[in-house]
């Protein structure tokens, strides 16, 4: 069988230990991510999420007990190269605008791939494909003040600096939040692609279940610093009385068809995307 990706198995962490500000974070968080796939990760504020995530890629190591080991490499040693670990997997975090630093747009996406040694010429590769992924034309755009950008220009702007990397592994917390529907969607499709097309291994964070229900392949269930359930969306979304105990919604299409179950009708409990929900229901009518 195939190794994962990314192994956390029974982490723990915890703020500020031994002050009066120690805040406990993880308790045994273990999670499990192949590569090509689309994981998602929910849980209501404060279930250890984000510092989960930091520990993908370095931001965070091990520092109580547990195992992250990332593409065979386990962050306890003190040997591994975090520098190639952070090319490897990118996190674009919430507000990613905010992380603007350089002048222009152009300098800010090529920041990364600068810091890597690249020749000038991948330099711009890199930066032209990253700008076209985030939908944003090379020529009007490069040499733009990062300062004259609108908020959604900003955001596309931060995570083409991350995709200018070319990481093997996309982490995405709440990189959708406050965007207009017709911009979510266009990005939404946008990480559907560099699955398909480009391989990249995605872990998407949303407080919003219709997009992880529209993205992933497996779900991860978070709360109180450990994993409380996992399994493919539908199999995780049919458990209402969790995610309502939790404070998660399900996604329309599931309440709507669990509810079309409840009231007899034989309904495919698998059709949690919207494509398949409103199958369901045009053979419903039909018959």
């Amino acid at each position: 069988m195939t190794e994962p990706l990314i192994t956390i198995r029974d982490l723990h962490y915890t703020y500020l230990p031994g002050t009066p500000l120690e805040a406990v974070a993880l308790r045994g968080a273990s999670m499990e991510v192949y590569a090509g796939e689309i994981v998602g990760l929910i849980g209501p504020a404060g279930a250890g999420k984000s510092t989960l995530l930091q520990h993908c890629n370095g931001l965070l190591r091990p520092a109580e007990s547990g195992h992250v080991i990332i593409d065979g490499q386990d962050l306890a040693d003190p040997a591994v190269d975090l520098r190639r670990l952070r090319q490897m997997v990118g996190i674009v975090f919430q507000h990613p605008e905010r992380q603007l630093f350089e002048t222009l747009v152009g300098d800010d996406i090529a920041f990364g791939p600068r810091q890597m040694g690249l020749a000038r010429e991948e330099i711009r590769r890199r930066v032209e494909w990253a700008m076209r992924v985030v939908g944003l034309d090379f020529e009007t755009f490069v040499d733009r003040p990062t300062a004259a950008l609108s908020g959604g220009e900003r955001r596309k702007v931060a995570i083409a600096g991350v995709l200018a990397l070319r990481p093997r592994v996309l982490i995405l917390d709440e990189t959708s939040a406050g965007l207009d529907p017709l911009t979510r969607e266009e990005w939404l499709e946008q990480v559907r692609r560099l699955n398909a097309e480009e391989g990249m291994t995605v872990i998407v964070v949303s407080s919003d279940m219709e997009e992880v229900a529209a993205l992933a392949g497996r779900v991860y269930v978070m709360a109180e610093g450990r994993m409380v359930a996992e399994g493919t969306p539908a199999e995780v979304f049919a458990r209402a009385d969790l995610l309502a105990s939790l404070g998660l919604d399900q996604p329309v299409t599931s309440w709507v068809l669990g509810e079309l179950r409840r009231q007899g009708h034989d309904v495919d409990p698998f059709a949690i995307r919207f494509e398949q929900a409103v199958e369901e229901l045009c053979r419903i009518l039909r018959s």
